[in-house]
């Protein structure tokens, strides 16, 4: 059941920020998350929203977490605020601690929690997000796909270059190079986001390549996830289809690694360049075990090629954007999952 309010924005206003502020400060206890397997955008997003609440705002940080469901990637140490964060085994075991639940980069149960014990939550949530989908209602709800990430959502609602502190402005531009592939998937209605890029990197003096150096690696180990990956390959043609690559990490492989799941993450996340930048197969998808028996799956697709988008949601299995997009499955065997998506390619028509 929802309480009192139910709004949903479709961009940035003075409104959603006025009762975001008034949700936050009336908080007994807030809870920050976002999706499992958090990327650059997820982890700026969480960041730039606590220190909002408890710089600007002046919410005590006793009153204020940072919850993920699964295991956290080491990376992001750098970032100060970084080891605020709580990865726990699932959200939905702590979260009746607090009445509020903000969650960034997302808007449905499945992605942030393994399982359907988060649907009881019976406190207050805020749902920011730019994923063209709204997967589950929430009390306060901004979902702006304009945007080309959550964080340059988040800096528009409520920082400004004259007052933000460098530890914001770094969270921030974490999650816009990671959204925009280092500003490569920015098209002419989208380019606003270089002009907030631009403030930011001429305020603090960062130079890029030393800043994504900080945090933009792979372990040596990630690096064997990825050569297994690439070992895998399978170029398919299906029907109308256009030809698509994938590949799967087979489950004793996944198991020799233990509970390294962040390491299978980074080889997963390298691998995904590969599936729209071979030539005559403009897209494709791979598969990776996690524990809890269940699979995750990535999509990619080229400008112009699938909508893998709809793929993920005509098979019910998740969402995204339209060029990319993932879904969390309960199955055992990433085999498994890949002939389920092998299976509805065969069955349906790029057309339908």
């Amino acid at each position: 059941m929802l309480e009192e309010i139910k709004m949903r924005f479709d961009d940035i206003s003075n409104e959603f920020k006025e009762q975001f502020d008034e949700m936050a400060k009336s908080a007994q206890k807030i809870a920050i998350t976002s999706h499992i397997h958090p990327d650059d955008d997820s982890i700026g997003s969480t960041l730039s929203v606590y220190y909002y609440l408890t710089e600007n705002l002046g919410i005590a940080k006793s009153r204020t977490d940072i919850l993920y469901t699964g295991e956290g990637p080491e990376r992001y140490e750098r970032f100060p605020g970084y080891n605020k964060i709580r990865f726990v085994r699932d959200i939905a075991e702590k979260i009746n601690e607090y009445d509020l639940l903000i969650i960034t980069d997302a808007s449905g149960w499945h992605r942030v929690s393994v399982s359907k014990g988060i649907e009881n939550y019976k406190g207050k949530r805020i749902a920011i997000d730019h994923h063209p989908t709204a997967e589950n209602q929430h009390n306060l709800h901004l979902l702006a796909p304009q945007y080309t990430s959550t964080c340059e959502i988040i800096y528009k609602q409520f920082f400004d270059i004259k007052n933000i502190s460098k530890p914001e402005a770094e969270a921030i531009l974490l999650g816009i190079l990671g959204d925009t592939g280092n500003f490569r998937f920015i098209s002419g209605k989208r380019a606003g986001v270089l002009t907030i890029a631009k403030e930011i990197i001429e305020k603090f003096n960062i130079n890029i390549d030393e800043f994504k150096s900080g945090y933009d690696y792979v372990s040596l180990e990630s690096l064997k996830v990825l050569a297994r990956l690439i070992n895998n390959i399978k170029v398919v043609k299906i029907g109308n289809w256009p030809p698509f690559l994938y590949s799967v990490l087979d489950l004793e492989y996944a198991a020799s690694s233990g509970d390294e799941s962040h390491i299978l993450s980074e080889g997963k996340a390298k691998f995904i360049d590969y599936l729209k930048a071979i030539k005559d197969v403009g897209w494709g998808f791979v598969v990776v075990p996690r524990a809890h028996n269940t699979c995750t799956i990535s999509f990619r697709s080229e400008p112009g090629s699938v909508n893998v988008r709809l793929v993920a949601e005509k098979m019910q299995i998740g969402s995204g954007h339209d060029h990319a997009s993932g879904a969390t499955i309960s199955v055992k065997d990433p085999k498994d999952a890949a002939n389920m998506i092998i299976n509805w390619l065969e069955n349906n028509s790029m057309e339908e």
